[in-house]
């Protein structure tokens, strides 16, 4: 796994309160207890604090698995 896979898993793991090794990159947010547009929208928060980039909203909002969102970050960070 890669550091921001690992740093993907612990964020997503704090906001939904499950554990981080249970996390896939084929996981869906909407399959996680807790996962809400509000947790939605805190993740974003703590992914672009995290890893100091900007995130389009809707491009954001249209990302459903955890894999995705992985991908997401790695592309933006390397720009």
């Amino acid at each position: 796994m890669t550091e921001t896979a690992t740093r993907l898993h612990t964020l997503i793991a704090d906001q939904c309160d499950v554990p981080a090794a249970g996390l896939t990159p084929g996981t869906f947010f909407t399959d996680l207890p807790g996962w809400s547009s509000l947790t939605a929208l805190r993740l974003l928060g703590d992914v672009e604090e995290t890893f100091g980039i900007r995130l389009d909203l809707r491009r954001y909002l249209a990302i459903t698995t955890v894999g995705e969102l992985t991908e997401t970050v790695t592309a933006e960070a390397g720009r």
